[in-house]
């Protein structure tokens, strides 16, 4: 069997051992399926010796805010960023969920924070395990639960 082969690029980023499945979810959510960035290049399903399948997420001509790289986190907590200069990686970095995000909704409706008349800022807290829980109504919740600050 023939390995594959995703894209090079010159200059921008490459996020890598993003879980399988994922990578569509990823690019939709940072905003390169539709910003026009540089060259996006998608590939899903590559072996990985860090996690079973994995999927890579290269764009030319892009750069990370603080935020796109908590989200890149919660998307794909084992991932890591790499900066490309010149057809060089120059910067390596090993991505972590921050422990208290302001870029998350507490997904209960009934919470003071999802309330418009208060505009309090969201607090969740991220416990460890996948595990969420709200600063406000104390609600627990999972991963698959993530209502993201601007996205969602």
């Amino acid at each position: 069997m023939s390995e594959k082969i995703i894209g090079y690029i010159e200059n921008g980023i490459v996020v890598d051992h993003i879980p399988q499945g994922e990578v569509w979810k990823l690019a939709r959510i940072l905003g390169f399926d539709s910003k026009g960035e540089g060259r996006v290049s998608l590939g899903d399903g590559y072996a990985s010796q860090k996690i079973d399948k994995k999927g890579i997420l290269k764009v030319e001509g892009a750069s990370l805010s603080e935020y796109q790289l908590n989200l890149i986190a919660l998307i794909a907590e084992n991932a890591s960023v790499s900066i490309v200069e010149n057809g060089v990686v120059v910067d390596k970095k090993k991505i972590e969920i921050p422990k208290l995000m302001k870029i998350v909704y507490c997904n209960n409706q009934n919470c003071i924070s999802n309330d418009a008349h208060e505009k309090l800022d969201p607090k969740v807290n991220y416990k460890g395990d996948g595990i969420f829980l709200c600063d406000y109504c104390k609600r627990i919740f999972g991963k698959k639960d993530l209502k993201f600050v601007g996205i969602d």
